[in-house]
């Protein structure tokens, strides 16, 4: 196929994405899902309120991250014996209700059990944004769904902070009625999302025998390569929240710069927003593992160099380099798990990889927290450097070309 007839046809699978309202009602899902973290600029006014520490406030986000670690296996089994839209609707539910909830305490107590519920809800929510995608698409189109997706999440991402930052100027609790949104999300799901979950012999298996269906979970991720990529869902977290972490406090430490161009820094990675749509583009023409080795060649040369830059413009830049390696990160992982696994065991799967995901999420901050404390900012990046390197290398080793 020429090069031509490759980007018409890329068009033409965004084109038909972008019309179809079962699409855009998994891009309104996906987009409640960053709210979980960006309503943090209420965080200094509610801690005044609640009488609450500085440092104590910050278990309002391990309190909505922490449950998908330990529950988004059991929902995601959930998603496949039950359906999908069975576990979107009352996830959105559960997750609107229990962030408005947020606004009407005074008791800190009682906010962390309500965005404990959340982190409930986004175990069943979150997965299936990405298995939806699965099911509905093939080939090319889906990893361009997927890149959609991510590029969606990436705009609530930069968005979502601003307009909790103005709320949060009147009054802490403001941000939390922005998830009220996650109750209008659940009409056009209701109305447009169909139910991918297949009924096949496998799927009643599963209601009659969960031994038989934890035993095909075991068989799907027995395989190498998909632990390699499930093992992707981890590192490319650990990776961001290291980056969106670290970054900000080396630009003000070392480089001596203010908060704000901190903050401007860290955005410029955000171009991912513009590039993950072309995930599917770039897939066709080099393959889901070449694509991965670039990505992650991008960020180890990202990290090597931090340690060495003599001031904010080249750190920009690197900011920079580091969002377009990140742009397809994600979408590549998610297309790579979601076509190699059965159909009546892709919710299951997707959910052992958001269990990675949120685990690298926790893990960045703890870790390289801990790497700064003993060592220095240039080890901090320097360990990041590390990961990112063995990943790519467990992939140039195990991971076939069909991936």
């Amino acid at each position: 196929m020429a090069l031509g007839e490759h980007d018409d046809t890329a068009r033409e699978s965004v084109r038909r994405l972008v019309v179809s309202p079962a699409f855009l009602s998994v891009m309104l899902i996906t987009s409640m899902l960053p709210l979980s973290v960006a309503v943090s600029p209420a965080f200094p006014g509610m801690a005044d309120s609640l009488n609450v520490s500085d440092a104590q406030i910050g278990l309002v986000i391990t309190a909505i991250t922490l449950p998908p670690m330990l529950v988004s296996p059991v929902v995601g089994i959930a998603g496949d014996i039950l359906g999908r839209r069975r576990i979107a609707i009352p996830g959105l539910l559960l997750f609107g209700v229990g962030g408005i909830g947020v606004a009407f305490t005074d008791s800190f107590v009682i906010v962390l059990v309500l965005r404990g519920l959340q982190g409930i809800a986004m175990a069943g929510i979150a997965p299936l944004t990405v298995t939806l995608l699965g099911d509905m698409y093939t080939g090319t189109q889906r990893t361009t769904a997927q890149g959609i997706r991510s590029s969606v999440g990436g705009f609530v991402v930069a968005v979502g902070p601003l307009v909790a930052g103005a709320l949060a100027g009147f009054a802490w609790q403001y941000p939390f009625y922005l998830y009220a949104l996650g109750l209008l999300v659940m009409i056009p799901v209701y109305l447009y999302v169909p139910e991918t979950a297949p009924e096949s012999e496998a799927t009643e298996s599963v209601r009659t025998s969960l031994g038989e269906y934890k035993q095909s979970i075991a068989d799907e991720i027995g395989d190498v390569s998909m632990l390699v990529m499930l093992l992707g869902g981890f590192v490319r977290f650990f990776s961001l929240f290291g980056f969106v972490t670290f970054i900000p406090i080396f630009a003000i430490r070392v480089l001596g710069t203010t908060p704000f161009v901190a903050g401007v820094i860290v955005a410029m990675s955000g171009v991912r927003i513009l590039l993950s749509p072309t995930a599917g583009w770039w897939v066709a023409r080099l393959s889901r593992r070449r694509t991965l080795l670039v990505t992650l060649g991008l960020q180890a040369i990202c990290f090597a160099l931090i340690p060495f830059v003599p001031g904010v413009k080249s750190l920009g830049a690197l900011a920079l380099l580091f969002g377009i390696g990140d742009s397809l990160f994600d979408p590549v992982i998610n297309d790579a798990t979601t076509s190699m696994v059965a159909d009546e065991n892709r919710n299951g799967v997707v959910g052992g990889l958001r269990v990675l995901k949120e685990a690298g999420k926790t893990a960045a901050p703890a870790a390289l927290g801990g790497v700064l404390a003993v060592t220095g900012h240039g080890m901090v990046f320097g360990t990041m450097f590390a990961v990112v390197v063995g990943y790519a290398v467990c992939i140039f080793l195990f991971v076939g070309h069909r991936w």
